[in-house]
């Protein structure tokens, strides 16, 4: 059984830029190469979810950019900032684009307004930084979302004008676990194009897989006592573990992997994969 392939993220984008720059298509890491072609359904201005690089290396984000142009079944992506007021994203001519992104790794980037994302939800959602991970809705107002999401020891509150719904079984928006040598590591699914997982990791690491080698995963938001068996991911993959506490009740835990301790978000944590 062929294992995943895992690209670690050797280069950053430089701030020194030029605004007018575009990263040459040719550039791109193996794993761009890799997308069987698709037809484009997008237009220049559309916004979308893209899994792109973000540099000179192999590192790649899974975040919503806007479509500068289309060229046959490639597009060219402008990045997006936050707004002078904090919340809206907007378009940012400071940061380079970034050309030669293969149709099948966009996803459509849909609004809060308008859409059926509501309380208690748990989404995929943008925060600072220009990360991607899973949040939990407190509420829905003024065509925000506001979420809290782990980050690091603790919990964080945060606003997205754009979110998806987190994905289930092999698909778009879900967690997965890719085989990687005789265990498995953690990603959120970018695209599925054809046999192919496109997933990425919390390190920006691409897992490319075939889909006999990547297992569903079903997060759980939920309390776990003290001497709890359950399998735990971090980058360097998956571990068995006992819970040795919670350090925030349903958000993060206090772990033990064998004699060491860490702590570690419930979206990494499981009863069993």
């Amino acid at each position: 059984m062929a294992s995943v392939k895992t690209i670690t993220p050797t280069g950053t984008t430089s701030a020194a830029t030029a605004a007018s720059a575009v990263a040459p298509a040719m550039a791109g890491p193996k794993w761009l190469a890799d997308v069987a072609p698709q037809a484009i359904l997008a237009k220049p201005g559309d916004r979308v979810w893209a899994l792109a690089p973000t540099g000179a290396g192999d590192g790649a984000a899974f975040n919503i950019a806007e479509i500068d142009s289309v060229q046959g079944q490639m597009v060219t992506l402008a990045s997006l900032a936050r707004g002078t007021a904090g919340l809206g994203l907007v378009r940012d001519d400071k940061a380079a684009k970034r050309a030669g992104i293969p149709g099948g790794l966009l996803a459509p980037a849909a609004a809060v307004d308008g859409s059926k994302i509501k309380t208690d939800d748990f989404i995929i959602a943008m925060i600072p930084g220009g990360r991607t991970t899973v949040g939990h809705v407190t509420s829905v107002a003024n065509k925000l979302a506001n979420f809290k999401f782990a980050n690091g020891e603790k919990v964080d509150d945060e606003k997205a004008q754009y979110a998806a719904p987190l994905g289930k079984g092999i698909a778009p928006f879900a967690y997965v676990a890719v085989k990687s040598g005789t265990g498995y590591k953690e990603g959120l699914v970018a695209a599925v194009v054809d046999d192919k997982v496109f997933a990425i990791d919390e390190t920006g690491a691409v897992l490319e897989a075939p889909k006999a080698d990547v297992k569903p995963l079903d997060l759980q938001w939920k309390e776990r006592k003290t001497g709890d068996k359950v399998t735990v991911f971090d980058a360097s993959g998956s571990s068995e573990a006992v819970i040795d506490k919670m350090s925030v009740a349903k958000w993060i835990f206090l772990v033990k992997v064998g004699t060491a301790s860490k702590r570690v978000p419930f979206y990494a944590v499981f009863d069993k994969i």
